[in-house]
């Protein structure tokens, strides 16, 4: 993201951009990921930070429900939330873990195809016109 030239962070570590290995080489030395954002849907960071193995904390009410599943725990507002959430996870971190799922490629498509099989099925059943749909 971008910051003012005049932010200093004390306890944050700004990094030079850097390619998916390299994303990758540094997600695995870390614990947990934590997901700050609240409107992101369908989060690549989220589904990368998974893939390196990491339980995600993320805000409630974001899209992240679906693709963490049992793998995290949403926390309801930075603050307290936060933390009971943070400690949630390091608390019964295995469970988290064990938890990740990541689904491959043909698990999406055959997701989408269910979704739009409903849809044509809600269509015929409902019979109507395929411009309200």
């Amino acid at each position: 993201g971008r910051y003012l030239d005049s932010f200093v962070p004390k306890h944050i570590k700004i990094m030079d951009e850097k390619d998916s290995n390299a994303v990758a080489d540094f997600l695995r030395t870390a614990d947990i990921y934590l997901a700050s954002s609240r409107l992101e849907p369908a989060s690549n960071a989220v589904s990368e930070a998974l893939a390196c193995g990491l339980p995600v904390l993320y805000q409630d009410g974001s899209s992240h429900r679906e693709l963490v599943g049992n793998a995290g725990i949403a926390y309801s507002r930075p603050g307290p939330g936060l933390l009971q959430a943070l400690e949630e996870v390091v608390e019964n971190y295995d469970t988290y873990v064990k938890a990740i799922h990541v689904p491959t490629m043909n698990d999406i498509a055959r997701q989408y195809l269910a979704i739009m099989r409903w849809c044509f099925y809600m269509k015929n059943t409902l019979l109507l016109p395929s411009k309200d749909i």
